[in-house]
């Protein structure tokens, strides 16, 4: 497995898929998103798992402050190909990311998981990460999602 970071020209594999994760999701709004997020925002990263030639899984990487714990990095829109599912894709790139955190002095890593997504519940768990909290949302307009 060989774990990268992802330049704009991966767009199409990355596009692809999050499709997965995000099927109710156009890709064109998708791929709209993920523009917006890599021109505006210099914090964000994409790490891509490539296996036998093809990306596998990936993940968006924050890295960010806040007043309450101070640096963090947060784990953002983690999808692997149903093709290579439990072959130890997810884990390692949490652990890469994990590794990227302590890099940057970061005091916590982060995540958010559907709730229902109960196979990725257990996958956070085995690796250490702990519920510490809700995330609420309140949509302000209809949108894609």
């Amino acid at each position: 497995m060989n774990l990268q970071l992802l330049s704009i020209s991966a767009m199409p594999e990355i596009i692809q898929l999050l499709c997965f994760l995000n099927p109710a999701v156009c890709e064109e709004t998708m791929l709209r998103r993920y523009e917006k997020i890599l021109r505006e925002f210099p914090n964000y990263r994409i790490l891509g798992a490539y296996v036998d030639g093809r990306l596998a899984g990936l993940t968006g990487v924050w890295h960010g402050a806040k007043i309450w714990c101070g640096d963090y990095m947060e784990i953002d829109n983690l999808v692997v190909h149903p093709d290579f599912r439990n072959r130890g894709v997810a884990t390692a790139l949490i652990q890469k990311v994990e590794i990227m955190a302590r890099e940057k002095n970061c005091n916590i890593l982060v995540l958010d998981s559907y709730t229902n997504n109960h196979p990725s519940h257990r996958l956070y768990h085995r690796l250490g990460c702990e519920i510490w909290g809700f995330h609420f949302v309140k949509p302000l307009v209809n949108f894609e999602h």
